[in-house]
């Protein structure tokens, strides 16, 4: 505990959890609300786009997404962690509007 910053960094986590799990509860579920319940065209091909995401593995994307974050500044930041749930989890909309559909 004197060794190292151990408070800190679990007031940085905590931090990091609380911003990334209330923009991920808004926006996931805003998104998975207009996929469910708004009559707009196309919105079948959006879930579908959506859903294709589920099948990209994390590792395939992660070179792409340091060299984006490198140009935005943010690469040694807590910033990188709320920026890269900001696209939302599809696994999330997923069950969101599955959920959704379900209400009468």
């Amino acid at each position: 505990m004197t060794l190292i910053p151990f408070v800190r960094y679990f007031v940085n986590s905590l931090i990091i959890v609380a911003i990334t799990t209330g923009m991920s509860l808004v926006l996931d579920f805003a998104y998975a609300y207009s996929l469910s319940r708004l009559k707009t065209r196309g919105r079948n091909t959006i879930f579908k786009i959506t859903l294709a995401q589920m099948m990209i593995p994390g590792f395939a994307v992660s070179i792409p997404q340091y060299i984006v974050f490198s140009y935005l500044g943010v690469k040694n930041t807590f910033w990188i962690y709320v920026l890269m749930s900001l696209p939302g989890n599809a696994h999330i909309i997923f069950l969101y509007r599955q959920f959704l559909f379900n209400i009468p």
